[in-house]
Formats: structure tokens, C-alpha cells, sequence
């Protein structure tokens, strides 16, 4: 019985194997203001490649603090009338 995902090459190699690897793991999801902030957020210790994943338009910049388990963002970089507030994942490799 076949598991995940396999892809192929044209000489019929195999490339990939989801069954091998782990892609990403949603860990956190974390909602934010119109405002710099930031919060925390729950980890396994084996988690140390960690993604943020912003949901919206405009995104801040978010900074993570692995140590820590915890994120910032600064809307610094955003126009004052394009600061809304969002959701942004937090992603496991």
C-alpha cells in the first residue's frame, strides 16, 4: 500500500519521497495587531528551522526568537494606511 507522495524523474529515478522527509509542520498561529508587538508560542526542542507564514496583505516583518519560543513583528516597512491586523503561521522543517 502506497505512502505520501513520490515523484519520479523521466528516467523513472525516484526524486522525492514524502515518507522520508518532513516537509513543514504547523506549530503556532499567531494573530497580531495593527501595531509592533509580539507573543509566544509553543515548541518541540527538535523545532530550530522555524518559518513565518504571513496570512494577509501587507505583512510586518516578523522576527523569531527561537531561544525563546517567541515572535516579533515591526511594521516599520509598511505604509500607515496599509497596517492591518493579520494572522502569521509559525512553520516546522
Amino acid at each position: 500500500m502506497a505512502a505520501g507522495i513520490k515523484v519520479f524523474n523521466a528516467d523513472g529515478s525516484l526524486s522525492f519521497d514524502s515518507g522520508q522527509f518532513r516537509l513543514f509542520r504547523l506549530i503556532a498561529r499567531v494573530s497580531y495587531g495593527a501595531g509592533d508587538g509580539g507573543s509566544y508560542f509553543t515548541r518541540r526542542s527538535e523545532d530550530t528551522a522555524l518559518v513565518p507564514v504571513a496570512l494577509n496583505w501587507y505583512p510586518p516583518v516578523f522576527t523569531l526568537d527561537v531561544a525563546n519560543s517567541a515572535i516579533y513583528w515591526n511594521f516599520s516597512n509598511v505604509p500607515a494606511n496599509y497596517r492591518w491586523p493579520g494572522t502569521v503561521e509559525i512553520w516546522a522543517r
